[in-house]
């Protein structure tokens, strides 16, 4: 017997609805108009049940708050994107293609406004049709606009599309605006910028000229904006004294071609004094002028709430005013700063010694010897650079206690200090000055290579005498593998006595050691000289009353089989080392930091 083939309901109700005897009652001229309106509520019915149906898949059953945050993460992976053709030019929608995924995740993108107002637009990838939506479903919300002209094609109001984005009613809506184009596009650009006191809104503004010989001068339609919080202005002549530069600044980015039109050291001092509010500072080949001989001089002394200075100045010519103007700045005391400054040989040699007066002279403040506050606890020595990390007094004293920081740390103020070494041997070696450098409260201490044969040639170990609170030593991973076999230096200094200076009586250094980290390689038959050394030094520093308790070694080191027998002495740490040339062995990257009580910390925390 044939199966009975069983008979959809929907099915029943079609026929019962689209039938002869349904229509039988119809004037025949109106039949076939009868049977369309039912084929549309058909069709409405079928939306509704496919909407029905897509509410109990599992994208649809999450919390509307989740989906909002999934948005929010696509947005930056997928921005909508213009691509030129031989035929023109077509839109991809990017991220609010999700509209047009179901009915649920369309209300939720058209409702809720921070979709629409914290999304970085540049608006030239952005078809002008999504105008009106961003415009309405922001609310009354500041908008990010970005104008990036980079590498693009005609001129920058060439066709309709980039004027419609580019009208007053828009930009009037920016709250961060960011531009960057050639000269002649980026003066098209700032005309079309409503009146100051039309952009009330505008709180972060950058501004970066582009393929510029000579830094432009920035126009007057941005020269006259005030109220900014965040400014970055690049490859420009600084308005020194102008609105943009308006006391509500908290970050400031200033940044010049190869020291083009230097400010005069009056014009720095009336920034500093002007803006009250600022918290970061970049200053990239932005070297004032040396301060004019006169009666009183006028030192450069910034806001209490500057938290950070960044002045890069890779320029040769302006060396020794980049080391006048590091003598002269004044920050408050839990400020970081970071210098950079060229150290060159002829025919642009600063003076060697003004250099060598200056750093003798600065070297105590920036090592924080002069602050009865803050004790320098982490420094970093290389031959052409020099990092110190201080804390405020009073701090745990054993490594386990007090691990390696994060120099993003709030809790440590940064004194970083490099020379760009343009020739070799660098005119200037950092080792030179440690006898400058506050010690006394010192708990680790790393060291290049070529500091450690300096200090050796120089006889200038019994300078670290005075780092007896000392608890980690570690060395900066040289650039070259056979560099490591000057390792044995450091380990042979460890377990020797020194005598300071006129003192009969020698000790040895870092009595409180607990740590010592070595940037050894993977290859342990090249070592053998320097693995004599590793146990040498255990077996002394234990003789003497001082013992290692941890040796941090790269993981490439970590199949040693010298190890083994070590670990009967000492705790072994392979760790994720820095291969980074002078990157501190304790500090992975400015939010890491290395646990020394973990076991075997190959994903360092």
């Amino acid at each position: 017997m044939a199966e009975e083939t069983s008979i959809s309901p929907w099915s029943s109700l079609v026929n019962s609805r689209f039938s002869e005897s349904a229509l039988s009652r119809v004037p025949p001229g109106l039949r076939l108009q009868t049977l369309d309106a039912e084929l549309k509520d058909v069709e409405k019915a079928l939306i509704d049940a496919r909407r029905l149906r897509n509410l109990n898949t599992w994208p649809c059953k999450l919390p509307a708050e989740v989906l909002i945050c999934i948005f929010e993460w696509l947005q930056p992976m997928w921005p909508p994107e213009r691509h030129r053709t031989e035929s023109g030019q077509t839109y991809s929608a990017g991220w609010m293609s999700v509209m047009h995924v179901c009915s649920m995740w369309r209300e939720i993108v058209i409702g809720v406004p921070s979709l629409w107002f914290k999304p970085t637009w540049n608006i030239f990838d952005v078809a002008p049709q999504f105008i009106p939506d961003i415009i309405s479903q922001s609310q009354l919300n500041p908008l990010d606009l970005s104008i990036d002209w980079c590498d693009q094609l005609g001129g920058v109001l060439d066709d309709t599309d980039r004027a419609t984005w580019l009208s007053s009613s828009i930009l009037r809506r920016a709250g961060c605006l960011a531009i960057a184009a050639e000269t002649e596009d980026l003066v098209l650009i700032a005309a079309r910028l409503p009146p100051g006191h039309e952009m009330q809104q505008l709180r972060r503004l950058s501004v970066v000229f582009i393929y510029t010989g000579e830094d432009p001068v920035l126009p007057s339609s941005l020269k006259s904006l005030s109220g900014l919080t965040e400014l970055n202005l690049q490859n420009v002549q600084i308005p020194w004294h102008s609105p943009i530069l308006s006391p509500s600044l908290t970050d400031l980015y200033l940044s010049q071609n190869e020291g083009d039109m230097q400010p005069s050291h009056d014009d720095i001092v009336g920034l500093a004094a002007s803006l009250v509010s600022l918290k970061k500072l970049h200053l990239e080949d932005v070297v004032p002028l040396p301060e004019p001989v006169r009666e009183r001089s006028l030192p450069i002394v910034f806001s209490a709430s500057l938290r950070s200075i960044d002045v890069l100045s890779p320029c040769e010519e302006l060396a020794a005013d980049a080391f006048v103007f590091f003598s002269r700045v004044n920050t408050p005391r839990r400020c970081t700063q970071e210098f950079y400054i060229p150290v060159v040989g002829k025919p642009h040699s600063p003076d060697m010694s003004l250099a060598d007066k200056i750093l003798k002279e600065h070297i105590p403040r920036f090592s924080f010897a002069t602050d009865t506050n803050i004790d320098a606890h982490c420094l970093d020595l290389s031959v052409i650079s020099i990092r110190i990390l201080g804390v405020e007094s009073g701090q745990p004293e054993s490594a386990s206690q007090h691990p390696w920081p994060s120099d993003s740390d709030p809790r440590y103020t940064k004194h970083y200090l490099q020379f760009f070494e343009y020739e070799k041997p660098a005119p200037l070696r950092m080792s030179k000055y440690l006898a400058s450098v506050a010690l006394r409260s010192l708990h680790n201490l790393a060291l290049d290579i070529p500091t450690i044969r300096d200090l050796c040639s120089d006889n200038a170990w019994p300078c670290l005498l005075r780092a007896s609170e000392v608890r980690r030593v570690g060395v900066l991973k040289p650039s070259k593998t056979w560099m490591c076999q000057h390792i044995s230096i450091l380990l042979d200094a460890l377990v020797g006595h020194h005598a300071r200076d006129g003192q009969n009586e020698a000790g040895v250094l870092f009595p409180r050691l607990e740590v010592v980290a070595l940037p050894l390689f993977e290859k342990e038959a090249e070592y053998s000289g320097l693995k004599a050394n590793i146990v040498n030094l255990v077996h002394a520093r234990r003789e003497l009353g001082v013992p290692v308790q941890e040796l941090v070694i790269p993981e490439s080191a970590s199949a040693w089989s010298m190890w083994s027998t070590m670990r009967t002495y000492l705790k072994i740490t392979p760790v994720d080392y820095p291969w980074t040339e002078n990157a501190s062995p304790f500090v992975y990257d400015s939010d890491t930091v290395y646990d020394s009580d973990s076991e075997y910390d190959s994903d360092p925390m």
